[in-house]
């Protein structure tokens, strides 16, 4: 069994499966015989909890974010802390080794996609989920279903291959300037050629599920936590989920990006006008922004437009906001003042009006 197994760890390289067998080529690989999987959600939960919005983010700010390590060795996560050369580590530690250089080529949106099955598992009125909602078998054949897609032999090595710049990702919590917690956003992952399954931990993401789920009880004046009529704990909205999953496959990553922010900016704005400079937009989209840096401005303005007209037209091809927000208004993709340029990029401002919100974006009261 063991040489029909891929498995990657941090900073460890993939073993070799022995997939050239006939006979266990033909094997007709069912669901049943995968073990337990996850359910994969139809939506890319995006996060509107203010604290912790960028956490799945390369923003740098106080409460979580992602960085990347490029070099990983002597980095090891083991008993729930990071060591580095063998000894517990804090991000006060490591800090130096920390870069968000060349962040643009890093497939974050794979990382959400990990997230919504994450989530997925995790239920508030279980909290015992939370031990292990980081943690999860992908079917492929479920996964294909969402996508609406097929995972044929050449598409699991692309995969794989994605999932493999994942590793030298890390998730900072709580950053200070000695101290802060930092966990492998990928600690280890394996594809079961038998079982077609794809395993994943992520120590990282259920950290932050949990720190969200924590910062979104609501608490009277005197921080006792207010109860729901069933007993569970009211709660704040912290995640949107009007997104499909397939956004978190999109070719056009800044496109993906700029339509994710625009979710979070119209659901945190309630019943308000939501809106937004397109200068505060890009700066929410770290590897845009990134490959802008020292660009001529007929080049950045070309990134710029490929990034937005993909980004409005995901807005109605990959999101329900028209179906969540009665007579929205969203921008055309195919008008140019919609489109910013190099030199007006920090004075455009985009505006998304509507008529209040028609429906709950998801019927699970547990998560609202």
């Amino acid at each position: 069994m063991a040489d029909k197994i891929r498995t990657e760890t941090a900073g460890a390289a993939a073993v070799k499966n022995a997939g050239a067998d006939p006979m266990w080529k033909k094997e007709h690989r069912t669901k049943k015989k995968a073990g337990d999987t996850a359910e994969i959600p139809g939506y890319m939960p995006i996060i509107t909890n203010r604290k912790y919005q960028h956490a799945m983010s390369f923003i740098p700010n106080k409460y979580a974010c992602l960085t990347l390590i490029p070099d990983c060795g002597g980095l090891d996560y083991k008993n729930g802390q990071l060591h580095l050369n063998g000894l517990p580590e804090t991000f006060g530690g490591i800090r130096d080794l920390c870069t968000n250089d060349g962040i643009e080529k890093i497939p974050v949106l794979l990382l959400m996609e990990l997230f919504a099955v994450a989530l997925e598992k995790f239920s508030p009125s279980r909290p015992e989920s939370l031990a292990d909602c980081g943690r999860a078998a992908i079917y492929f054949p479920d996964l294909a279903m969402r996508l609406k897609t097929n995972f044929g032999k050449g598409n699991k090595e692309a995969y794989l291959k994605n999932m493999r710049l994942l590793r030298n990702i890390y998730g900072i919590i709580n950053k200070g300037e000695k101290s802060g917690d930092i966990l492998p956003a990928l600690d280890a992952f394996e594809m079961d050629e038998e079982r077609n399954t794809f395993h994943f931990s992520s120590p990282y993401i259920a950290r932050i599920i949990r720190e969200i789920h924590t910062d979104s009880i609501r608490r009277d004046e005197n921080g006792n936590v207010r109860l729901k009529k069933n007993g569970g704990p009211q709660m704040r909205p912290a995640y949107s989920y009007l997104a499909d999953i397939s956004m978190c496959h999109e070719k056009n990553r800044n496109a993906a990006e700029i339509a994710a922010a625009v979710v979070a900016l119209i659901e945190q704005a309630g019943k308000n006008v939501p809106n937004i400079r397109a200068s505060t937009l890009v700066h929410r989209c770290p590897a845009l922004e990134s490959s802008l840096y020292g660009k001529p401005s007929s080049r950045a303005s070309l990134y710029l437009k490929r990034a937005f007209q993909k980004a409005w037209a995901l807005l109605r091809e990959k999101t329900s906001l028209e179906e969540a927000y009665k007579g929205i208004e969203l921008p055309d993709p195919e008008k140019p003042e919609f489109i910013p340029t190099s030199s007006t990029l920090g004075s455009m401002v985009f505006h998304f009006p509507h008529n209040g919100k028609a429906s709950r974006s998801r019927p699970d009261p547990d998560f609202r």
